[in-house]
């Protein structure tokens, strides 16, 4: 889940079942993917991140993705989205969504090389909205 603004007053800025969702896991509805890599000295290093947030009814699903700026281009963020499309698509979610920095050139390329199309695009803002139907 992204916010995008600045909250003034948390109590009415945020709906108390949307918090409920934030600080109670459900494995249901919410998943994430980490590749882990191996550091200069062997140890564990994360390496990239995929996470995905469907909501009740399974129409739709949220995803975020981060990716290790020195690994940006090898395939990592390829290999995590197809991770993550495949796991909602077996849980049987309609559509995947992802607001995307619209400077973010490689991402929003990535998307559309992986069947996204543009849902929402005021030039605007600085997020593009991205659905995939699944």
């Amino acid at each position: 889940m992204r916010f995008s603004g600045v909250f003034r007053d948390l109590t009415q800025a945020i709906p108390t079942e949307l918090l409920a969702n934030l600080i109670h896991f459900d494995y249901s509805r919410d998943v994430t993917f980490i590749a882990v890599g191996a550091g200069a000295a062997g140890e564990a290093i994360a390496c990239g991140v995929v996470d995905a947030f469907i909501f009740p009814g399974r129409e739709e699903a949220e995803y975020s993705i981060l990716i290790h700026s020195d690994l940006a281009g090898t395939g990592l963020g390829k290999a995590l989205m197809m991770k993550i499309i495949a796991y909602c698509r077996a849980q049987g979610v309609g559509s995947l969504v992802g607001l995307i920095l619209r400077n973010n050139r490689r991402m929003l390329g990535l998307c559309a090389r992986l069947g996204f199309v543009t849902a929402a695009d005021d030039p605007d803002d600085d997020m593009v909205k991205m659905v995939l139907a699944l």
